[in-house]
Order: C-alpha cells, then sequence, then structure tokens
C-alpha cells in the first residue's frame, strides 16, 4: 500500500512538473512571438511564405500550415493546375491571390478562420462567368485542408490520384505532413476504400505491405488481427478518431462504411500513443478517422451485392447548418446479410455510425455515436498442427471443416467527444473521452490435424463462451508554436488514461468424432448448459494505463532541419479477479527524431522509438519470486528518405528493433530476461498520379525477425515464426480511352514463404493473388452521377494458407461483389 502511494505522488510530482515545464516554454516563447509580431488578426498578419511552383493542392496546403488558416476544398483535385511561386512577407489573402493568378481558380474566406476554395463546378458558374459572392477561379477537392497546425480536427488534403492522403496524426504531435514526419506513416482516403469496395478494415490493410494479415478477411473467420514490422500488432493497437480501445477489432472487424480515413503508423510509438488498453507492444498502430459532414449537402444511397447471395445497403447522410456551416451531421447505415461462397457460411453486418461536430473559430468540438452487429454461422476457425505433423495440402478454398453450427455473434457500442480551443494564435488545448463496450457469443469447434492424411481431431472440447470488454479511455494536452530567435519550437504536453475490464465464461461440451480435412463429417450440436447476456457475464481482468508526455520539435531555416525530442512517463495496472494478482509499475520513455530537407521535395529522417508492453510479476516457483518487473522496451532505430515530385512520392524506410523475452531460466531458476529477438526490415512505397489517366499504390517490404538469443541457445539464428521475408502490393487504376468515366483497376500481393514455428522445419508455403475491379460513372444533366463498382477477389481462384505461424487458415476464394452509389 505505501509502494502505491508514492508511485501515486510521483505521477502527481512528474505531471506538475510537466505542466509548469510546458506552460512556461509556452509563455516564454508567446511573449516572445509578441515582441517580434505586432498584434493582429490572422486575416491581417504578416507571414514569411517560401513556396515554390507546385500542384495547387500542395501550394494550398502550405499556406494552411503557415498561417494556421482551414482550407476548405470540395470535389475532384486540380493536380493538373500548377501555382505561381510565393515569396516574401503577405498576408493570407495576398498569398493566395498571389498562388492563384492566372489558374481560373477563385478563393472566399467563409470566416475569420477559413478559406473556401471553388471552381464553380458545382455551384454552377462557369469558368470566365459570373463569380460566387465574395470569391477572389481550381476543380473543387473533397477534403479539408490543413488549417491550424494544432488541430488534429481538420484532414490534411489529399496527395495526387486521391487514394493516399499528404499527412495524418501522430498521436500527441497531432497532424503533420509526410514530408514533416519522421516516420514511416501510410493514411487510405475514403476513395481508396469505396473504389475498392472494401467492407472491413482487414480489406484496406490488405494494400500495405508492411502489413502481414494473421487471418485472411474473406476467409471464414470473423476477427482482424495483423503483423506490422514483424511484431503482432494486438487488435487494440487500433484508434478511432485518436483513442484506444474504442474499434470494435479485439473481437471481430471494424466495418468501414463510417470511416474517412485509416491511418497506418509503421514503427514503435510509446512516446505518440503511449500504451493501448492491451497493454501488448506492437511496432505498429492503426487510427481510424471517423466520417465528417462536408460543406455540400450529402444524400448517398449503395445498395451491394457480393456470392453467394450477400445482399444489402449503405445509407451515407451528411448536412452542415449554421451562417458559416458550423454546425455538422453524418450518418452511416448498413444492412446486409447472406451466404458467402464458402461451404455453410453466411455473414450478417449491422452498422449504425453518427458523426456530430462544430467548428468555430476558435473551438472546435465533435460526437461520435456507433453501433455495430456482427453475425456469422458456418464459421470456417482456424486449425492447429500436432507436433511433428507435416504442413498439410490447403483444400479447396470453399471448403469448411467448421461445423454448421459454429456461430460468432458480436455487439459493439462506443460514443466519444473531442474538444479544441485555440487559446491564442499559437496554442491549442484539446481534450478527448470515449468509452465502449463488445458482447461476444461464440460456438467454437477448435480443431487439430494429427496425421499426414488430414485427419482433424477437437483440440478442445467444442463450447460455448460469452466474454464482455468494457474500455473508458481520456485524453488531454496543449499543442503550441513559437519562434525564439532562429528556431521554431513546437511544443506538446498530453496525459492519457485507459480502462479496460473484461470477463469470460464458458461451457463445454462432449469431443466430437474424428474427422478430415478434405472430407469434412458434420456433426449435431452437443449440448450445452445455457449461457446469459455477456454484460453479466462476471470481471475476470482489468488494465489500467496512465501517462505523461511531453515533446519539442526545433526547426531551423524555415523547417528544413526539424529536431524532435521527448519523453513519456507511463504507469501501468493490472489486476485479475480471478486470482486476486495485481501489477502496477511504471517506466520512463524517451524519443527523438531527425529531419533534413537538402531539397525543398527531399526529406530524410531518422528516429529512436521505443514500444511498450505491460511487465510480469516473478512466480512463486522462482528464485527471485514477487519481483516486479517495470514494463518491457522493445527498442527501434530507423532511418528513411521521402521524395515528393508533385505528382508521385515515393518513401525509403530502414528499421532494426529487438524485443526482449522474458521467462523462468531453467537453468538458474530466477525469473528475467532470457532471450530477444530481432526485427529488421526495409520498407519501400510509391503512390500519385502517373499520368492524367493512371494512378497507383505500392509498395514491397523485405523482412528479417531473427532469434538472437533464447535459453539454452535453442533456435538461436532462427526465423522468428510466421513472419515472411518478402511482402509486396500493387493497386492501378486507369480511366480508358476508348470509354469515357470507365475505369479499371487492377490489384496484386505477393507474400513469401513463412515457418509454421520457431523451429524453422515445418514452412508455410507462399501465396500470390490477382484483383480486378471496374467503376463506370453514369451522367446525366440535373442529376448527380451515379457510380456502378464491380470487384473480382483472387481472380485465379487459388487455394492457399493465409495465416501465419503456429496456426492454419484458408484464403479468400473468389468472390464477384457489386454495388451501385446513387446520390439525391
Amino acid at each position: 500500500m505505501g509502494r502505491s502511494k508514492s508511485g501515486d505522488r510521483k505521477r502527481v510530482v512528474l505531471a506538475t512538473t510537466l505542466a509548469i515545464t510546458v506552460a512556461g516554454s509556452m509563455s516564454v516563447a508567446a511573449q516572445a512571438q509578441e515582441r517580434m509580431a505586432p498584434q493582429s488578426s490572422v486575416a491581417t498578419r504578416l507571414f514569411r511564405f517560401d513556396i515554390a511552383a507546385q500542384p495547387l493542392p500542395q501550394a494550398l496546403n502550405e499556406i494552411g500550415r503557415t498561417t494556421g488558416l482551414a482550407v476548405i476544398f470540395t470535389g475532384s483535385q486540380p493536380f493538373n493546375v500548377t501555382g505561381r511561386p510565393v515569396q516574401g512577407n503577405l498576408t493570407p489573402s495576398q498569398a493566395l491571390a498571389a498562388l492563384l493568378a492566372g489558374t481560373g481558380v477563385t478563393y472566399r474566406f467563409t470566416n475569420p478562420r477559413t478559406v473556401t476554395i471553388d471552381t464553380g463546378e458545382q455551384s454552377g458558374s462557369v469558368r470566365g462567368g459570373s463569380l460566387p459572392a465574395g470569391a477572389i477561379s481550381l476543380d473543387t477537392i473533397d477534403v479539408q485542408g490543413a488549417g491550424n497546425p494544432n488541430s488534429t480536427m481538420s484532414l490534411p488534403p489529399a496527395y495526387a490520384g486521391g487514394q493516399i492522403a499528404r499527412g495524418g496524426q501522430l498521436g500527441m504531435l497531432g497532424n503533420r505532413d509526410m514530408m514533416d514526419t519522421p516516420f514511416n506513416q501510410t493514411v487510405y482516403t475514403r476513395k481508396l476504400i469505396e473504389n475498392q469496395q472494401a467492407r472491413i478494415l482487414g480489406d484496406v490493410l490488405n494494400n500495405d505491405p508492411s502489413v502481414v494479415k494473421v487471418f485472411d478477411s474473406g476467409g471464414g473467420f470473423p476477427r482482424d488481427q495483423w503483423f506490422v514490422r514483424g511484431v503482432g500488432a494486438n487488435a487494440q493497437s487500433v484508434a478511432f478518431g485518436g483513442l484506444f480501445g474504442i474499434a470494435q477489432t479485439q473481437s471481430g472487424s471494424m466495418a468501414t462504411e463510417g470511416i474517412e480515413r485509416v491511418e497506418v503508423l509503421k514503427g514503435a510509438s510509446a512516446l505518440l500513443n503511449g500504451l493501448p488498453p492491451s497493454q501488448l507492444a506492437s511496432l505498429g498502430t492503426v487510427n481510424l478517422v471517423p466520417k465528417r459532414a462536408g460543406d455540400e449537402p450529402l444524400i448517398a444511397f449503395t445498395p451491394d451485392y457480393a456470392m453467394n447471395s450477400q445482399a444489402g445497403g449503405h445509407l451515407d447522410v451528411g448536412q452542415r447548418f449554421g451562417d458559416n456551416k458550423e454546425f455538422g451531421i453524418r450518418f452511416n447505415g448498413v444492412y446486409r446479410s447472406g451466404d458467402t461462397p464458402i461451404l455453410n457460411n453466411s455473414r450478417e453486418t449491422r452498422v449504425t455510425a453518427f458523426g456530430f461536430d462544430y467548428r468555430g473559430e476558435t473551438v472546435r468540438l465533435s460526437l461520435d455515436l456507433g453501433y455495430q452487429n456482427q453475425i456469422m454461422r458456418g464459421v470456417r476457425e482456424i486449425i492447429y498442427l500436432d507436433s511433428g505433423v507435416p504442413i498439410p495440402r490447403p483444400p479447396r478454398n470453399t471448403a469448411n471443416w467448421g461445423q454448421p453450427w459454429q456461430s460468432y455473434n458480436s455487439e459493439h457500442k462506443y460514443a466519444t467527444t473531442r474538444g479544441e480551443w485555440d487559446i491564442n494564435d499559437s496554442v491549442t488545448a484539446y481534450a478527448a473521452v470515449g468509452r465502449s463496450t463488445i458482447g461476444v457469443k461464440t460456438v467454437e469447434n477448435y480443431m487439430s490435424v494429427t496425421d499426414a492424411a488430414g485427419t482433424l481431431l477437437s483440440a478442445w472440447y467444442p463450447s460455448a463462451s460469452i466474454q464482455y470488454i468494457q474500455a473508458a479511455t481520456a485524453e488531454a494536452g496543449l499543442r503550441g508554436r513559437a519562434e525564439i530567435g532562429p528556431v521554431s519550437h513546437a511544443l506538446a504536453l498530453a496525459a492519457g488514461w485507459a480502462n479496460e475490464e473484461s470477463g469470460f465464461e464458458q461451457n463445454a461440451g462432449t469431443p466430437l468424432p474424428a474427422s478430415n480435412l478434405y472430407n469434412p463429417v458434420y456433426f449435431p450440436q452437443p449440448d450445452f448448459a445455457p449461457l446469459g447476456d455477456p454484460r453479466h457475464v462476471p470481471k475476470n481482468n482489468r488494465n489500467e494505463n496512465l501517462g505523461f508526455a511531453l515533446a519539442d520539435t526545433l526547426s531551423i531555416l524555415n523547417e528544413r532541419v526539424q529536431l524532435m525530442l521527448g519523453i513519456r512517463h507511463q504507469n501501468v495496472k493490472q489486476m485479475s479477479f480471478s486470482t486476486g494478482a495485481s501489477y502496477d509499475a511504471s517506466a520512463l520513455s524517451p524519443a527523438a527524431a531527425l529531419i533534413v530537407k537538402p531539397w525543398e521535395n527531399v526529406s530524410l529522417y531518422a528516429n529512436y522509438m521505443e514500444a511498450l508492453q505491460a511487465g510480469a510479476i516473478a512466480p512463486r516457483t522462482s528464485l527471485n519470486a514477487g519481483e516486479v518487473f517495470t514494463p518491457y522496451k522493445t527498442t527501434q532505430y530507423e532511418v528513411g528518405a521521402k521524395v515528393d515530385f508533385g505528382r508521385i512520392a515515393m518513401t525509403l524506410a530502414a528499421f532494426t528493433a529487438t524485443r526482449p523475452t522474458f521467462a523462468l531460466d531453467p537453468d538458474t531458476f530466477i525469473f528475467g530476461e532470457v532471450g530477444k529477438t530481432r526485427f529488421q526490415g526495409i520498407e519501400m512505397t510509391a503512390f500519385g498520379q502517373a499520368t492524367e489517366t493512371i494512378r497507383f499504390v505500392g509498395g514491397v517490404t523485405l523482412m528479417d525477425a531473427t532469434l538472437v538469443e533464447t535459453p539454452d541457445g535453442i533456435n538461436v539464428g532462427n526465423r522468428y515464426g510466421g513472419i515472411p521475408k518478402y511482402r509486396a502490393t500493387l493497386s492501378m487504376e486507369w480511366d480508358t480511352p476508348f470509354v469515357d468515366d470507365l475505369t479499371l483497376v487492377a490489384m496484386g500481393q505477393y507474400q513469401s514463404s513463412t515457418y509454421f514455428d520457431d523451429e524453422n522445419i515445418r514452412k508455410i508455403g507462399g501465396w500470390y493473388r490477382f484483383d480486378l475491379n471496374a467503376r463506370y460513372t453514369i451522367r446525366q444533366p440535373g442529376w448527380k452521377p451515379i457510380i456502378v463498382r464491380a470487384t473480382l477477389r483472387n481472380v485465379l481462384d487459388q487455394s492457399y494458407w493465409a495465416t501465419t505461424g503456429y496456426q492454419l487458415g484458408l484464403n479468400e476464394p473468389r468472390t464477384f461483389l457489386l454495388s451501385t452509389t446513387f446520390q439525391f
């Protein structure tokens, strides 16, 4: 008890110290700025601009970042229009006028902090004709631009091609442009999600070469799980609107219909994000950005179909209100149900998502409410291998060794709210809180292959189970920018808290007779004792995290050189209600990153980052019984380069990370660190618009995951089980010249072989998959466009083991999807 109070006092002292430090720094910086610049509004202030001639979206993004103005775009992106250079000390209006001179593009201030870019396409005006009132002529773009650099509630613009965004959120640091990000991050836009007909998060992640899926999204198993840079990204490494523990991925799949963007950050990120409620280390995180109402009213209905008989629809409605469209409401609703191409397998999905937001001159607020229900019947469970049994030949991809009565039913409810307040032009305060509940009912029968003929026996008894997970999370902080002499500072102070409680109850039946992988035998469902509502299941465990972090990004030479330094104090608590065991420990996690821009379009970076994981208490059987170990650290070093050619961007990253293994040493009987695993790799990505009619997204990752230390030297030098050496992805779009408004898309994935486990004896074969996609836009005078999309996944109908090590699961069969979007 005394130790706990002492720990609390330390945290209070640390929090107070950090608060005083940042507040003092910002105060000094603000005073320095006040001495250097006159007190004036944003519209009349002079800003220093040095913007080279480049495509308009990038140039407008630079103006937004420099001035803190929100730049609102609508429609298609004019990457074929080049803005004029902007240099010197100018007001925002002068800079915009200089940039847009001769382009035929107009701009207007909709409020003192928001600029809207118009082409007249959607407003009904014509180039050369009359302009909207207040306009000072650009194709309209469908994204919110840079805006206040301290805010995360306006989105960075999309890059050329519209499939990848120019930047995303970096946890406590806020939104950053990709060229000012000393990490490897890829942000997938709503355009890519919709055009690929991605229905769940796993479908989107198929595009990322650094993400290795544990289960194929369409493989008949209802959970999403993956590896990033060789380390398992626990389901709760997924954030929703910047808050962890909210998204439905721990016991299911997150639907995409309510998602605007999917931000994938590769690498350790303890400083940026703290520790997710799962308290497991990861070398990658995903942030889901919810949809917001755009400036133009939206009513869209999309009926859809997928093999064999899945049918349903998606309703998307958005509207803004107020004199300056301050208030917004976005609604997304989904229902679909039917059989998949897998024998006896069916899926039913219900989604309701509301997004409310307010964007004032100095205050921004949002509220998200959601419900998701997923039901799968005839689940094709993963299977296991008995010791010494070779990897079996994959059966037909439509086969199902699972029993028809195996089922999965999850209900997910969530609510989050976020607010930002611009204390002045330089400092923004923010706070957010969220809560989610997940209730799961399952009837399972996991099988194990016992011989080379494919004989299946129950790995454990068939069972019915209920599970309940309740998470609450909150964060608050300050972001500020200031100039002291020749050095610019971007300071960030953050505090975060998360609590997760879970319960699990199971009733087992009797073992089933033998079946066969290639000739399954179906049996009647065993009798299970009835189970109640998941909400009433007794609690088993509780995890609680509390962290404080401070970071400062120092920039010189007009941000051509940037140095980020930061540190996080993280406290981790665990409680088992079943055994009474508890854990309470803390750790400090430092971080550093450097960006150097030798040329305007080239960014070189390096970073040192850590990932944290809950430690342990030495067991009673050890000589050091009761010793409390601080949270384990996975350390990462990374270097990289990014090149922006205006229409095509390329990134290159090389990293090495080391993760410790803690266990009881069989020789000394002392519990502690007994091994290390090293993860090294090279990541290469490219995306953009090669020509006016060709767009692409792709990349390749080379991985080397090696056991460098193990107890007694067993398996030292072996590859870490389940991680391939190579993974490559590519998606290419082509607007055909022979049919107007017809786009053809080809997508491919390749993944090399992996070892089943650390012994490196049994190997899972590599695989490749090709998808084809076509979309056609129907245009009629007086009507909004109608978009027809058709997708054929796994065109060659390949059958392969699509899972990583220690278990086996089949891939998605050849599947045809069709949808039509009507806008009203």
